[in-house]
C-alpha cells in the first residue's frame, strides 16, 4: 500500500480563479527517493498502490523522504526495498527503465491512477513534472506489443450519456488537452467541433504525452513509420473520439510518458472541463503479440 494526500486538483467551473501553476503538484503529502550523485526518480504522492520504481543507486546511501501536511487524511504505506546485483537486466530491468514489467500481459497507469477502481471520475489528476521510461519484458516467440486504455469513464449528465452511446468504445485517457469548444446536439447525437475531444498524435502533443515507438492499429501488419506520441481525450493513432488498440513492434519493447509541469484550469481552454475530463492520466492494458 502507498496512499498519501494527493496533488492539487483543478476545477470544472471556468469562472474560477486560475489554479494552473499548481495542479497535479504535490502540495500537502510527498514522497520523494533522493538518490546522490545519479538521477532520481519523481516525486509522488496520492494513490500509488503496487506501482513500483527501479533506479539505480549511487555509492552514498539514498533516502525514501516523506513529507507529510496537514489534515486528517489517514496515510498508509508499506514499501518492499530489493537490491539487485549490477547488470542483471533480466529482473530489474534495462539501465533507465523506471517500471519494468516481466509479465506477458499487465497494465501500465500512471502515479496517481485509482488502480483499484473500476471507473475514473474527472477530477482524477496525474502527478506534474513526470518524466521516465516504463519497460516490458519481451517474451520467447514474440514480436510485437499491443495497448489499449482499461478503465471507463464515470457517467454524469444526460448528455455524457448520450456522448458515451455514440462513442461506445470511449474510455479513459487524459493528456494535454489543447482547446474545450463545446458541440451542438442533434436527433441524440453529439457531435464533436474540437480537437480537444479526441484522440490526438505527434505534433499536437505539446507538453504531455505518452510515447510508444512507431505505433500503428495492427502488429500484424505495419504500414509504415507509425506514430510516436499519443496525447488528448482519447488513444488512437488517427485523431478520432474512439479509443482503439494500438501495436508497436519496435524493440525493446517500452513506453516513455512526460508531463509538464504546468496544467490549465479556467476558461475554454480549461483541461478538466467537459467529459471525460482532460486531465486523468492513463492507464493501458498491454499484451504481446507471437511473431
Amino acid at each position: 500500500k502507498h496512499t498519501l494526500t494527493g496533488p492539487t486538483v483543478g476545477t470544472t467551473d471556468s469562472q474560477e480563479e486560475d489554479n494552473g501553476l499548481a495542479v497535479g503538484d504535490c502540495i500537502t503529502d510527498s514522497f520523494t527517493v533522493k538518490n546522490p550523485r545519479a538521477k532520481s526518480p519523481p516525486v509522488v504522492c496520492g494513490f500509488n498502490d503496487g506501482q513500483h520504481m527501479i533506479y539505480e543507486m549511487s555509492s552514498p546511501c539514498s533516502s525514501l523522504d516523506f513529507v507529510l501536511g496537514g489534515g486528517a487524511m489517514a496515510r498508509q504505506w508499506d514499501i518492499k526495498v530489493t537490491q539487485y546485483k549490477c547488470h542483471n537486466d533480466d529482473i530489474a530491468g534495462p539501465s533507465g527503465c523506471l517500471q519494468y514489467f516481466t509479465q506477458p500481459t499487465g497494465r501500465i497507469s500512471n502515479f496517481n491512477f485509482p488502480t483499484t477502481s473500476t471507473v475514473v471520475g474527472s477530477t482524477v489528476t496525474h502527478l506534474s513534472r513526470q518524466a521516465y521510461t516504463v519497460c516490458i519484458r519481451r517474451m520467447a516467440g514474440m514480436c510485437s506489443i499491443c495497448y489499449s486504455p482499461s478503465l471507463n469513464p464515470v457517467l454524469g449528465s444526460a448528455t455524457d450519456q448520450v456522448r458515451l452511446f455514440e462513442v461506445q468504445y470511449l474510455v479513459v485517457f487524459g493528456l494535454d488537452l489543447l482547446m474545450v469548444v463545446k458541440g451542438f446536439e442533434s436527433k441524440n447525437c453529439f457531435y464533436f467541433s474540437s480537437k480537444g475531444t479526441m484522440a490526438l498524435q505527434d505534433t499536437a502533443c505539446v507538453d504531455d504525452f505518452v510515447q510508444i515507438p512507431f505505433g500503428e492499429l495492427d502488429a500484424a501488419t505495419p504500414m509504415g513509420q507509425g506514430i510516436q506520441m499519443f496525447c488528448g481525450r482519447g488513444f488512437n493513432v488517427v485523431p478520432a473520439t474512439i479509443s482503439a488498440t494500438v501495436c508497436s513492434s519496435y524493440l525493446p519493447f517500452q513506453l516513455n510518458y512526460a508531463v509538464s509541469q504546468n496544467e490549465v484550469d479556467k476558461g475554454a481552454n480549461n483541461e478538466q472541463k467537459g467529459f471525460p475530463g482532460g486531465i486523468v492520466g492513463f492507464s493501458l492494458d498491454y499484451f504481446q503479440v507471437p511473431c
